[in-house]
């Protein structure tokens, strides 16, 4: 499964970095507000087709997060060492971060929008601790049953923390990420309805989101065994592709790589259209859904909303 969400997570940033950036230098911004709904954007050229394509890869994507989520819980419940689990994860997403800044806002250090792995480090910290008031229930049975108020307040409290340092961060999905991880681990008893749980989470929350549903496929085949050895490949792999996709955004010039990023805030601009990954989970922002308007050849409805 590790593999299925690297390669879906490598197909989303293929056109998070370079599509996007190829879209909005053929001016995709503009298209929005055009009186003619964007046609005559997408008759410019192959825009069309990169269009289709970026849409049909962003979609593709969405696979990734609930497998990392799935993923996470299945190593937290059979780590021997979860300190040493924590501490893989939190050095990895302090790594990758200059890599993610570069590919998504083309520069070494950007504050405002941190990598996924955060959200995965914050979330795997929430277990630890809702595990230790469970166990603390345990093995004083009699006190917590006479008091069982202590216990939900107690998670509850664990819960909202990590909410709002995954809000403060500005972490990829965000409190979003952090609700569907809670969630899937009050279900991991089941492996369905774990996963089901947190697509319909991430669903509900963002309609965008919608196909990653497909995650559960891949899921319905997981045995539980160990396959492959990819942990510290995949390690590898997170700021690796990062930075390739950011040197072939480099490298095609001409307004579609680096020439970008001289604009102030080039990655406002992927947010609100509803591209940069995870952007579907800032609630707090307004961004664009690109559809195609039922009836009309080619043209584009994009439709302002909330997410």
């Amino acid at each position: 499964m590790k593999i299925i969400a690297m390669v879906c997570m490598l197909i989303d940033h293929t056109a998070a970095v370079l599509f996007d950036r190829i879209l909005i230098s053929r001016g995709l911004l503009d298209a929005v507000n055009a009186s003619d709904g964007g046609a005559s954007f997408l008759s410019t050229g192959n825009t069309a087709v990169i269009y289709y394509a970026d849409m049909i890869m962003r979609a593709i994507g969405r696979i990734s997060f609930p497998i990392f989520c799935f993923l996470l819980i299945e190593g937290f419940m059979h780590t021997h060492d979860v300190k040493k689990y924590a501490l893989n994860l939190g050095i990895f997403a302090l790594v990758s971060e200059i890599p993610f800044d570069l590919a998504f806002a083309g520069k070494p250090f950007y504050l405002d929008y941190q990598n996924v792995f955060f959200t995965l480090f914050i979330g795997l910290v929430m277990m630890i601790f809702l595990q230790k008031i469970d166990s603390k229930a345990q093995k004083d049975a009699g006190a917590w049953q006479r008091a069982n108020w202590k216990v939900s307040v107690g998670k509850l409290l664990v819960i909202v923390a990590a909410c709002a340092v995954a809000t403060l961060l500005k972490t990829d999905y965000s409190a979003m990420g952090i609700l569907t991880i809670v969630l899937m681990y009050n279900m991991r008893k089941n492996k369905m309805y774990c996963i089901g749980i947190g697509c319909a989470v991430l669903t509900l929350l963002s309609l965008n989101e919608i196909t990653c549903f497909l995650a559960m496929i891949p899921v319905h085949f997981y045995n539980g065994k160990r396959g492959l050895n990819l942990k510290y490949p995949f390690y590898a792999f997170y700021p690796v592709h990062l930075l390739v996709l950011f040197a072939i955004a480099a490298v095609l010039g001409d307004g579609r790589g680096l020439r970008l990023f001289k604009k102030r805030h080039p990655e406002v601009h992927l947010r609100r259209l509803g591209l940069c990954p995870g952007a579907q989970s800032q609630t707090t922002q307004t961004h664009f859904r690109a559809d195609i308007e039922p009836g009309r050849w080619g043209g584009l409805d994009l439709l302002r909303k909330s997410a």
